[in-house]
């Protein structure tokens, strides 16, 4: 190696170490449409990318905050400008919780539709980076657990294509290792509490599923230094009570909303 090439080496990894060590303390979720006195002082907000124009994006922008634009890489629902495109490809099923349907992540075309298409016109509005939810419908646990390696290519594209996007993965903790690289942060919901979609209701989590987030998050913040956030859901402020005393100690940026984060 050259000393030219060694010292633009070390330069890439400095550029790197600055950007990992990037410290985001207070974030919020918001998928209805916010005006930018709603931003609230938050140094992150991850907003429904749809619902802004260019210029709307912008003046949420000159607040401050880095605006994160949601994109669902294992699933679309119906409403989705870009349904039909992907319907076209073929789904492998339904989630019934939320009524949108998995996406065949196998098909080359379908990851060049999310990648061009989809992502193409979200980073075109302004965002600073893409919040990439529904990786976990590739999970082992599920049927669809041999498109693990399409979903680590897409995200790994995603980052390639769009090199400047600041990307926080939704769990998808079981693909961290192939992922790390790609990612700024990842996110966890359901740790403090949990939603029940039969009967919609909000609950706090047993200690020992508690317990047993806590330990991956931890595990894997420290084998990846990777910033992690949390989401959790509450109903009335009791239930925000209780499951604010039980993030408030464990130093990790965190988010409470209703189960539509709107």
């Amino acid at each position: 190696m050259t000393r030219i090439s060694f010292f633009f080496g070390m330069i890439i990894m400095l550029i790197a170490g600055c950007k990992s060590t990037e410290n985001i303390s207070s974030f919020s979720i918001n998928y209805s449409k916010l005006n930018p006195s709603q931003v609230g002082g938050k140094q992150m907000v991850i907003v429904e990318p749809d619902n802004y124009n260019h210029i709307e994006m912008m003046s949420l922008k000159k607040t401050g905050a880095k605006i994160i634009g949601y994109v669902s890489l294992g699933e679309v629902n119906p409403n989705r400008w870009y349904y039909t495109n992907l319907k076209e490809r073929g789904f492998l099923g339904e989630n019934k919780n939320w009524g949108s349907y998995y996406i065949n992540l196998k098909d080359t075309v379908t990851r060049e539709i999310l990648l061009n298409k989809v992502i193409g016109n979200i980073v075109k509005k302004g965002v600073d980076g893409l919040f990439l939810d529904t990786v976990d419908d590739v999970a082992p646990y599920t049927d669809r657990g041999y498109l693990q390696p399409y979903m680590a290519e897409l995200i790994k594209d995603i980052h390639q294509r769009f090199p400047g996007m600041m990307i926080i993965q939704n769990a998808g903790l079981f693909l961290l290792n192939k992922t790390r690289p790609f990612i700024y942060g990842d996110l966890i919901e359901d740790v403090a509490s949990a939603y029940n979609f039969n009967d919609k209701s909000y609950q706090l989590s047993s200690k020992k599923s508690y317990s047993d987030k806590v330990q991956a998050i931890m595990t894997y913040k420290n084998k990846y230094h990777l910033p992690f956030f949390i989401v959790d859901y509450a109903n009335n402020s009791q239930l925000k009570k209780e499951i604010t005393s039980r993030l408030d100690s464990l130093n990790i940026p965190f988010f409470i909303g209703n189960i539509g984060l709107n």
